[in-house]
């Protein structure tokens, strides 16, 4: 389903209530970018910072980041990002369907 350089979103279902944040709704800061880098923990690059994360890890930066969510605390990445190719369904949703769009390399 995911290949090198497709962009995600971060799921608009996920994000706090905006009250809570002071960001552009279309920033980089909810958009990562597939590193290709299968099997590795940093498979995701956050582009609103340039460093690549796991997408769990990703998560939990940016929910620290907006609403002091502790890093600790356990959550599933491939739930809060969505893919825009994919009718924007997540990503936890898009692996366990195991759909792939049409012409598309594997990784």
């Amino acid at each position: 389903m995911l290949v090198e350089g497709d962009l995600v979103e971060f799921c608009s279902a996920q994000k706090p209530p905006q009250e809570e944040w002071q960001l552009d709704p279309a920033a980089e800061f909810w958009q990562a970018r597939v590193t290709g880098q299968t099997g590795r923990s940093n498979n995701v690059e956050w582009l609103s910072d340039g460093e690549e994360y796991s997408f769990t890890g990703v998560s939990k930066e940016i929910l620290n980041q907006l609403v002091g969510r502790p890093h600790e605390k356990a959550l599933n990445g491939y739930q809060y990002w969505c893919h825009p190719e994919f009718e924007s369904r997540t990503l936890s949703d898009l692996r366990n369907s195991g759909e792939s769009a049409p012409d598309r390399k594997k990784l």
